[in-house]
């Protein structure tokens, strides 16, 4: 395990899968079964190998199903993990949900989608990040996808990213922020 240098994660969880479906009508896309725990399950525990303490989830739809499963997914964590669920109003994007949380937020955290999977190894990132001044606004991951027609593209000058630009046309190589 590595040493952190982020002792707080931000989650965010209150996604819905758009359109209608049985599976997802009454559960946040995090807590869709994966394996045989909900997929948040996991995300949480690859946040304790990388020594993060303390998670706030930032939730906006359907926190109570979250509540009702944390006990369990605690108790199957390696080790103690505070977890605090911070409830934002219902679809305010991602800006909303870490404005309305942003009295729980340490000064730096690692701000993460609880429904994407990004195979990456985070300390990297983190290390490369206890390095940044404080004129640093973030640091984020970036995969270079040979389709990426499913999501922005961020557009970039070196190593800054200078914008995010509109979904390429499909089978179009494109670099994409997958949520970390």
């Amino acid at each position: 395990m590595c040493s952190a240098t982020i002792r707080q994660a931000a989650v965010l969880i209150g996604g819905v899968i758009a359109g209608p479906s049985l599976l997802t009508a009454n559960t946040p896309k995090s807590m869709l079964p994966c394996g045989d725990r909900p997929f948040l399950a996991w995300v949480l525990r690859e946040l304790c190998r990388y020594g993060v303490q303390e998670v706030v989830l930032l939730s906006g739809d359907l926190a109570e199903v979250v509540e009702v499963a944390l006990p369990a997914i605690i108790a199957w964590l390696p080790r103690k993990l505070d977890i605090i669920i911070a409830r934002g109003p219902a679809q305010a994007g991602t800006g909303g949900a870490l404005y309305h949380a942003r009295h729980l937020l340490d000064p730096r955290f690692l701000l993460c989608d609880g429904a994407s999977w990004f195979d990456t190894n985070l300390a990297n990132l983190l290390a490369d990040a206890a390095h940044d001044s404080d004129d640093v606004a973030g640091r984020m991951v970036l995969r270079q996808l040979t389709g990426a027609s499913r999501y922005s593209e961020a557009s970039l000058c070196g190593d800054v990213i200078t914008g995010f630009l509109e979904r390429p046309a499909q089978g179009v190589p494109g670099t994409i922020n997958p949520g970390v």
